[in-house]
C-alpha cells in the first residue's frame, strides 16, 4: 500500500501555455536578464528536464561556466518569477489542471504523506505552488536545484526524506506521479512505484510505455476511480 506520494508540478498539476513570444520564455528571459546574452530554448528537447539542466544546456554554447551559473542561480530564479508574474498579469500563462485540483482535494484527507517532486528551482517551484493555492496540499518537497536530472534528485534526497517521517517508510511504499518519462525513470531507479499521467502535449504515449510505469492514465481524473493507493 502506498504511504507517500511525490507529485510532479509542471504538466501534472499545472498547465503552461506558450505565449508565442520566445523572449517571454522564462529560461530565455532569465539568462538574458542575468548574463546579458541571448540563448535558444528547445521545449520538445527539454521536456522533463530539471530547470538546472535546461539552464546549463542553454548557457553552455554562450561561454558561461557552471561556476558562473551556480553563483547566480538565485538571481536566475528571481528573474524567472519576475517574467512569469509579469506575463500572468496580462494573460493566462499558468493554470491548475482541473483534474489535478479535484484529485488533490480527494486525497487530502488520506493518511498518507503528500509532497512534490519537481525539477523546478526551489524558489520557482514554491512560488508556483503558493500562487495557485496548492502549497497547503503538501507537507514536503524535493526541488531540482543543482540537479542534472530527476533521477539524481530522487537518489540524493529520498532516503533522507523518508528518515524524517514519524513511521518507517521504504522507497517501495512511495509513488511518483508525473507526466514525463523522466519522472517514471527516476522512480524506477529508486524502487518507487510510478504512475504516468498523459497530460503533457510534449510526451508521447509510446515513450511513457517504454518506461513501464506501474499505472498509466490519461489524466489525474482516472485516479479518482482507480484505487491507486493499493498499488
Amino acid at each position: 500500500m502506498i504511504k507517500a506520494i511525490l507529485c510532479d508540478i509542471d504538466g501534472t498539476l499545472l498547465l503552461t501555455r506558450s505565449t508565442g513570444n520566445p523572449t517571454e520564455n522564462r529560461f530565455f528571459h532569465s539568462i538574458k536578464d542575468v548574463f546579458g546574452v541571448k540563448s535558444v530554448y528547445d521545449r520538445e528537447k527539454f521536456n522533463g528536464w530539471t530547470d538546472y539542466r535546461i539552464l546549463s544546456e542553454m548557457v553552455k554554447p554562450l561561454g558561461i561556466t557552471k561556476e558562473e551559473l551556480d553563483q547566480k542561480l538565485d538571481q536566475v530564479a528571481e528573474s524567472m518569477i519576475e517574467v512569469i508574474r509579469e506575463i500572468s498579469g496580462r494573460k493566462k500563462y499558468f493554470s491548475v489542471i482541473p483534474e489535478a485540483n479535484e484529485f488533490l482535494r480527494k486525497i487530502h484527507p488520506f493518511p498518507i504523506y503528500k509532497g512534490v517532486f519537481t525539477g523546478n528551482l526551489s524558489k520557482v517551484g514554491k512560488w508556483k505552488l503558493s500562487t495557485h493555492d496548492l502549497d497547503s496540499f503538501f507537507t514536503f518537497a524535493l526541488y531540482g536545484d543543482y540537479m542534472k536530472d530527476k533521477a539524481e534528485l530522487l537518489e540524493k534526497e529520498l532516503l533522507s526524506l523518508l528518515k524524517s517521517f514519524k513511521e518507517e517508510i521504504k522507497p517501495a511504499d512511495c509513488c511518483v506521479i508525473g507526466d514525463t518519462p523522466e519522472d517514471i525513470k527516476a522512480g524506477k531507479q529508486m524502487g518507487v512505484k510510478t504512475i504516468g499521467v498523459m497530460s503533457s502535449a510534449y510526451t508521447k504515449k509510446s515513450e511513457m510505455e517504454l518506461q513501464k510505469p506501474d499505472l498509466l492514465v490519461s489524466s489525474l481524473a482516472d485516479l479518482l476511480v482507480i484505487p491507486f493507493i493499493l498499488l
